[in-house]
């Protein structure tokens, strides 16, 4: 589930909507955009970039700074893409060592 689900969807009892904030075509980009994430993100990308225009359009908050986190790596670390959810979190599986693996199995 995405973080625009849990800020700015539609509630019936609030939990983190804490704006109240409620827009039929932001909760079915939101909803469209969860369920695709998994088999189409390049999709699910369009559906969240429109759904945030929208909220900006509205005001639906303050958005009022953009944080970049700074990643510092060794040379022969390659293909790593941070995830902004779990910023400074290094997943083993995402960020092979070119030649080699982090994890080597005995032979």
């Amino acid at each position: 589930v995405s973080w625009l689900y849990g800020m700015f969807r539609t509630e019936e009892e609030t939990l983190f909507n804490l704006g109240y904030y409620s827009n039929e075509t932001v909760d079915e980009l939101i909803d469209t955009g969860d369920a695709l994430s998994g088999s189409d993100r390049e999709q699910a990308t369009k559906l969240f970039i429109e759904a945030q225009e929208i909220l900006v359009e509205d005001a639906a908050a303050i958005f009022f700074y953009d944080h970049a986190n700074t990643h510092v790596a060794r040379t022969d670390i390659a293909g790593f893409v941070d995830n902004p959810a779990y910023p400074h979190v290094v997943f083993v599986y995402q960020a092979p060592i070119l030649g080699s693996l982090f994890l080597s199995v005995p032979s």
